[in-house]
């Protein structure tokens, strides 16, 4: 029985919301949206606006001096209008850091209950792979992360482990692309032509079989393909080797 559980993101995926959104609001489709900007910025001011409007929900205008920008958020300081005090609104507190997906309304920056937004401390996997889409070549891309199974089966859990120098083989329209993970468990494949690949993953012996998901790429396309890895039962509380 093969534990190597998978987990894409792909253009065109849907994810359920407490605000009913409707389309992929993940980093790959944040990534490649025209209209996105994307930044980590530290909270500086918070200014809520309590009046009460029938048909209107109450807005919150919060302030950002930007850390580093990915897409668009130019200068030092961003301003954003977001609802506050319903089930849409994210609650920001002052001082501290986020990686922020928001949406551009003219001169304006808009967030709402369907944009992603992440608490530095939390995005570390995420924060990366922008870094290395930021730089990427044109083409499509594959991001992700290869890590081992937390008792609790969440893969957002900080028990999960890395695996670092594993293999990930990618073969696609113009034959095999081979990468390393790096130390944190890390991967990206860029500057892909479009069309289908197969992933395999190497892991070292005393791991189980690696499932060999298939992602479909469009033309300048991105998808987020996050592999968890589980090891033999007889290797469980052993310290982790490295793929050779």
């Amino acid at each position: 029985m093969r534990r190597l559980a998978i987990v894409i993101a792909l253009l065109g995926s849907v994810r359920a919301t407490g605000c009913m959104c409707v389309g992929d609001f993940g980093m790959c489709h944040g990534f490649k949206s025209a209209d996105t900007a994307i930044f980590v910025g530290r909270v500086t001011a918070i200014k809520i606006d309590r009046e009460v409007d029938i048909g209107r929900f109450h807005t919150q205008r919060v302030t950002f001096a930007i850390r580093e920008a990915f897409r668009s958020g130019r200068g030092k300081k961003v301003t954003v209008t977001s609802p506050w005090g319903d089930d849409c609104s994210f609650e920001f507190r002052l001082r501290e850091s986020y990686l922020l997906y928001v949406s551009r309304d003219g001169g304006r920056y808009v967030a709402g209950g369907c944009n992603r937004i992440l608490r530095v401390d939390a995005a570390g996997d995420e924060i990366a792979h922008l870094r290395r889409l930021a730089l990427a070549p044109p083409g499509a891309a594959i991001v992700g992360t290869l890590k081992t199974y937390a008792a609790d089966r969440n893969f957002m859990s900080r028990a999960n482990s890395p695996l670092a120098g594993c293999k990930i083989t990618l073969d696609g329209p113009l034959g095999a692309h081979v990468v390393a993970t790096d130390k944190d468990g890390r991967y990206s494949v860029v500057g892909l032509p479009p069309g289908l690949y197969r992933l395999s993953v190497t892991l070292p012996d005393d791991y189980l079989p690696a499932a060999s998901p298939d992602v479909t790429l469009e033309r300048d396309g991105c998808a987020e393909v996050d592999l968890r890895a589980s090891r033999k039962p007889d290797q469980a509380g052993k310290a982790p080797r490295v793929a050779d």
